[in-house]
């Protein structure tokens, strides 16, 4: 006759899994990080390489805490937070990008607001991040695959170091060259704050 249906539990991923599957994501996300017109022009070549790298190396080191914090502020559009249960009318995707308002809430938490990074300027920031460069013709465009005026992953990994670039950029210019903050450095202390 009928038997009853077995319900197939998931087993939970091991601490060491779920590290290795955050790793594979930033990964993919990675080449689609677009923030070479934030290191100077006039350097160029292996430093270029070098200073982009050693970016993609401190994003590496702090991705799974920058991971748990997008998934955080990405809930807040997916979840009513008055009755902490799902809206209805809520895009099960909310939940994974993150919007103007769920990104003002980050900067606020994160106290990073200053005279060189002010809110316009976050404003700026956000559109920025939805926009990449042609490879070919170097102009900005919409990004091919991603429909939403909202951020994916790498897109907010844009948003933090161009915010970092804001914050501890324009003041450096007025340091000699050997004591202003490489990009890596900018976005280690962002991350830090």
């Amino acid at each position: 006759g009928d038997r009853p249906a077995r319900s197939v539990q998931r087993r939970r991923p091991s601490p060491e899994e779920e590290m290795d599957r955050v790793m594979r994501e930033f990964d993919a996300v990675i080449p689609r990080l677009d923030i070479a017109d934030l290191v100077p022009r006039a350097v160029q070549g292996e430093d270029r390489a070098r200073a982009l790298s050693d970016v993609v190396a401190e994003l590496r080191r702090n991705f799974p805490l920058i991971r748990k914090v997008m998934t955080y502020y990405a809930m807040l559009g997916a979840v009513d937070s008055n009755a902490d249960v799902e809206k209805p009318s809520g895009d099960a995707n909310e939940a994974f990008t993150m919007n103007r308002e769920e990104l003002w809430h980050l900067v606020q938490d994160l106290r990073v607001l200053d005279k060189n990074l002010h809110k316009q300027l976050v404003d700026i920031i956000f559109v920025r991040a939805n926009w990449t460069r042609d490879p070919g013709s170097g102009m900005l465009v919409e990004e091919e695959g991603n429909a939403t005026s909202e951020l994916v992953v790498h897109e907010l990994l844009g948003v933090l170091c161009r915010m970092a670039a804001a914050k501890y950029g324009p003041a450096n210019k007025r340091l000699p060259t050997s004591e202003q903050l490489s990009l890596a450095a900018m976005v280690g202390k962002l991350l830090q704050e």
